[in-house]
């Protein structure tokens, strides 16, 4: 039952935000100084029952939370705005208020930006920073927080840089001393997939907040955790398996990324950071070895250092959703560039590698489906590139023949590619009559033998329809359809195309934002080619299993909708979406919800899946 009203009627409901197993999380109206507020809640029942050891221990938990928060004052961490208690109908209310973040949390935003749409290096530093901050704030408090992961830091939108918001550390739920460890109590608490291997053995440390901060890195910077499976596969990975490095899932990572996220996951304490601000300042050094990038538009003027000019060829869903390369430049020099997601036609991607003293200026042409033009080329070239071919990602190096974009070199100590202007042509020399008068006979005896070749062809031809004239005329006769010429040839009706073909199996995750419990999962679809339905398979993987049947179907333009027959009893699972290409593949991705009637109009949680195989 919601809770009306808090504190003889200062705090009033307006909406119920989540709920779990001991509590709920409740949007209310601060009445005395107009403002919303989040007020988390757990209950316990006056009267004796089963559960009362789990809520007394529920309650303990809450209490330690709040007392946690109240001795920490930091920009970066949620603030404890009050704390109460009170009885409701024989019903104990313990609750804490906090601030109402409208912007939601970092794995919200997150999953906005999709498994396509990857941060910079440089934004996914400023993030790690923002995060340290708190940490290291609370560990020179004597409190480690042992559950950091993206959904446990809330956001408010930074104006000036969108990709690099400002991040409030929250949930302070399972926290604990560092001076009082050794006689808590020897309970696991945490999220599987970013425990150290001493937060399994209930022994953490400081150092253990550390390990959690490179786990959300790792996701941020390839779109996956270092460790997945189930509990227990999760589980022997933290304690025996080495972590392979980033760039395994993204080479365009510099190796000193590399090298400072597998020392911050070191299985040893020990063998991390000294702290967890000294992570964060190795990791923000090791991302300034990456190009920088600076996007211009195309009317805007650029500095005369800029010596190198190329062109990128991407498509337009690169445009849309962002994407990666790896371009190579005279001399050798290979850049990794960031497509950020909206670019357009004509904008100008600025980059300079740190170890080259020449920036590189790249103007993106976005493709146009179904034809060769739609490219932007740089001001004052008398040819135009040729397009790159898609599968080439080192679309600068001018040693890879014609089919890569041109580059042109304003610097004199560069030298361009080849020339693009076609050379003249060598003066024609008199071709010898005797050369001439073969060919003349040549081209003669070949036309001979066609002719000669042909009429033989004709005249067997002619002797088989006279053979067959009555069984032809016959069969032709019975497929004429009335009211068409005879002589009219029949013609095939092509399929019309009603839906993108996006038959396979996907493997991914689901996230219930309600109780904040993520299930592993695969989707299994089947298509015929062409058409719109889907059916096939929704099977639960983790932590519970089951397999039920969906029925769905997807437009040409990839959005998808499925709905997922549970047991009887049980309310439908509606799922809907949009497909989702880059290098790595196909993915699913979207949100879910409750729903009989095919549609949701509040969504419980967000799923991606893929890439499909």
């Amino acid at each position: 039952m919601a809770i009306e009203e808090l504190q003889g009627g200062r705090y009033r409901f307006v909406r119920l935000i989540g709920s779990g197993g001991m509590g709920e999380v409740y949007l209310m109206q601060d009445v005395r100084i107009n403002r919303q507020v989040a007020i988390k809640v757990i209950r316990s029942e006056a009267s004796a029952s089963p559960e009362s050891t789990a809520a007394k221990e529920a309650a303990r938990l809450f209490q330690r939370e709040a007392k946690a928060i109240a001795a920490l004052e930091h920009p970066n961490i949620l603030p404890l705005y009050d704390f109460g208690e009170e009885n409701h109908d024989g019903t104990t209310i313990t609750y804490m208020v906090m601030p109402y973040c409208t912007e939601g949390s970092l794995a919200g935003w997150l999953r906005q930006r999709s498994s396509a749409n990857l941060l910079s290096l440089q934004d996914v530093a400023h993030l790690v920073e923002e995060a340290a901050d708190a940490l290291q704030h609370a560990h020179d408090q004597n409190v480690m927080h042992l559950d950091v992961k993206s959904s446990n830091f809330l956001l408010r939108t930074n104006r000036k840089n969108p990709n690099q918001p400002t991040l409030l550390l929250a949930d302070f739920g399972i926290a604990r001393s560092s001076v009082t460890v050794a006689s808590s109590s020897r309970t696991i608490r945490g999220t599987p997939s970013s425990m150290a291997p001493e937060q399994w053995g209930s022994n953490p440390v400081p150092a253990t907040d550390q390990y959690a901060l490179a786990v959300m890195a790792y996701e941020m910077m390839v779109g996956r955790a270092p460790f997945v499976g189930s509990m227990e596969q999760v589980m022997y990975q933290h304690f025996s398996v080495q972590p392979l490095p980033p760039s395994t899932y993204d080479p365009q990572l510099p190796p000193a990324i590399d090298a400072v996220i597998l020392r911050a996951l070191a299985k040893r304490p020990e063998e991390r950071f000294p702290s967890i601000s000294e992570f964060a300042t190795a990791f923000e050094q090791a991302a300034q070895t990456a190009p920088k990038l600076l996007l211009l538009r195309e009317d805007e003027t650029v500095a005369s250092d800029v010596h190198i000019r190329a062109t990128l060829a991407i498509s337009q869903g690169e445009a849309q959703m962002g994407t990666r390369r790896v371009i190579t430049l005279p001399g050798g020099q290979h850049v990794n560039v960031t497509i950020p997601a909206g670019i357009s036609d004509g904008h100008i991607i600025r980059l300079q590698d740190p170890e080259e003293t020449t920036p590189v200026l790249l103007t993106i042409a976005v493709k146009k489906p179904g034809g060769s033009g739609g490219y932007s080329y740089p001001p004052g070239g008398n040819q135009p590139p040729v397009p790159a071919n898609a599968n080439v990602r080192q679309l600068l190096d001018t040693a890879s023949g014609p089919e890569l974009p041109t580059v042109a070199a304003s610097d004199a100590n560069l030298r361009p590619p080849a020339q693009q202007s076609v050379p003249p042509l060598p003066e024609e020399r008199p071709v010898r009559r005797s050369r001439l008068a073969g060919v003349i006979s040549g081209l003669i005896i070949l036309v001979l033998l066609i002719i000669l070749a042909g009429g033989g062809y004709l005249l067997y031809s002619s002797h088989q329809s006279t053979n067959h004239t009555v069984s032809l005329t016959q069969t032709a006769t019975a497929k004429l359809t009335p009211g068409k010429n005879a002589g009219t040839s029949p013609t095939s009706t092509k399929t019309q195309q009603k839906g993108m073909y996006i038959a396979g199996t996907y493997n991914g995750s689901m996230t219930d934002q309600t109780t904040q419990q993520t299930s592993q999962i695969t989707v299994f679809l089947s298509q015929t080619q062409g058409d719109a339905a889907l059916s096939g398979t929704f099977t639960f993987r983790s932590p519970t299993q089951a397999q039920d049947q969906l029925t769905g179907t997807v437009d040409l333009q990839g959005n998808f909708s499925f709905t997922v027959q549970q047991p009887a009893g049980q309310t439908p699972l509606y799922f809907h979406g949009q497909i989702l290409q880059n290098q790595q593949g196909v993915f699913l991705h979207g949100s879910f919800c409750n729903s009989s009637t095919n549609s949701c109009s509040t969504d419980n949680g967000y799923f991606t899946a893929g890439p499909k195989f």
